[in-house]
């Protein structure tokens, strides 16, 4: 099998664009090639690498979600770096002045809550207004080119972690995803993507025999990202999605938590490829700090025929069925939604609807997006 090449290992295609450019970058540690070289140290041996900018969790990956992140300097290059998670989120005109290109290279996870294709956009905003093309060198999507599910965004509930209407895990590539948003949302930037090589649409991660490297603080293995598809809503709720443990988004809980009664309920569901345990934690930070957490595991043994979004509908209502405790967050700020409908992209969470209404409603919205999206597509579905 021919080895999957990151838009970074292009090598003669990169040097044919930018050699002897002026050009800025936007990474952070997944920048890397497949021997673990920084995509920064690589462009700057053939190009004039002038900046640097790093987006939520800061271009060393070591913030937590949500934490402001501070403009800095390269230790190793002395170069300025530029937040992006910020008092701004996007490029200040400032720091694309005499550039002749903006390069962006990031690990996407293929979610729509995750907030890379959002700073991705407003990179773009910025790359149309100064004049500047951006070249994004592409990177495979961890859950595959294939699997679409979930709902699509409402326009109430358009945020940092969902800025334009796409399903929840929505089967592009953060190439092909840039693509769509120049074509459909954010006309007039000069866009160029550098699509990997051998990757093919239907693989996943493990298939790749890339190395995985965390694209935040709390997605430490593969494992933990599948997970994340499932349960990541429950951020916006009182009930620990393991942060604080060794476990993130594998294990969720609270004091309060009926664990065995819950396990036994969605156990009786038979979803395929997904199987439960009841366990005990206790986390070190975030919700229940310090405070035994009755709680349940989730282990993924098929992730390419696992209904993640479905079972995380199911441990919703089940939750809502089971415990008068378990609550919606309030919202993050004033005048914005509470969490868990931004996260699932509609308000009608925070109501009576079915999960079978919500099943019905993402068939729907996927059918339709796999048609939406065709024109974006790089790799063959």
């Amino acid at each position: 099998m021919k080895p999957v090449l990151y838009g970074i290992e292009r090598s003669q295609i990169l040097k044919n664009l930018f050699k002897g450019k002026r050009i800025g970058l936007v990474t952070n540690p997944t920048g890397l090639d497949r021997s673990l070289r920084r995509s920064v140290d690589l462009l700057a041996e053939i190009s004039r690498l002038v900046c640097l900018f790093g987006p939520e969790h800061g271009i060393d990956g070591g913030a937590q979600a949500g934490s402001a992140v501070t403009d800095a300097v390269d230790s190793r290059t002395r170069l300025p770096v530029y937040s992006l998670y910020g008092p701004t989120r996007r490029p200040a005109p400032t720091t694309l002045e005499g550039l002749d290109t903006l390069v962006f290279d990031i690990q996407d996870v293929g979610l729509r809550w995750y907030t890379y294709p959002w700073t991705l956009s407003y990179v773009m905003e910025a790359c149309a207004e100064a004049k500047v093309p951006l070249v994004v060198l592409d990177r495979p999507n961890p859950l595959g080119g294939h699997g679409v599910e979930g709902l699509q965004l409402d326009e109430s509930c358009r945020s940092f972690i969902g800025r334009f209407p796409v399903p929840a895990r929505h089967g592009l590539t953060l190439g092909e995803m840039a693509r769509h948003l120049a074509r459909v949302h954010l006309p007039g930037v000069d866009l160029t993507v550098i699509p990997c090589q051998n990757w093919k649409a239907d693989q996943l991660w493990p298939a790749t025999r890339l190395p995985w490297i965390s694209p935040s603080p709390n997605l430490p293995t593969f494992d933990s990202l599948l997970a994340y598809a499932a349960l990541t809503f429950l951020e916006g709720t009182n009930v620990s999605e393991g942060r604080g443990t060794t476990r993130p988004f594998e294990q969720f809980g609270a004091p309060w938590l009926d664990h065995e009664t819950l396990v036994h309920s969605l156990r009786a569901l038979n979803l395929p490829g997904l199987l439960w345990r009841p366990v005990f934690f206790t986390p070190t930070f975030s919700k229940f700090s310090g405070q035994l957490c009755r709680g349940i595991s989730l282990h993924i043994t098929n992730p390419q025929t696992a209904p993640l979004f479905e079972a995380g509908l199911r441990v919703h209502h089940l939750l809502k069925k089971l415990h008068p405790e378990y609550l919606p967050l309030p919202p993050w700020k004033e005048g914005s939604q509470p969490p868990l409908a931004l996260l699932f992209g509609t308000l009608d969470i925070l109501g009576d609807t079915t999960v079978e209404a919500l099943l019905t409603r993402s068939a729907e919205v996927c059918r339709a997006w796999n048609q939406v999206r065709q024109p974006d597509l790089m790799y063959e579905r």
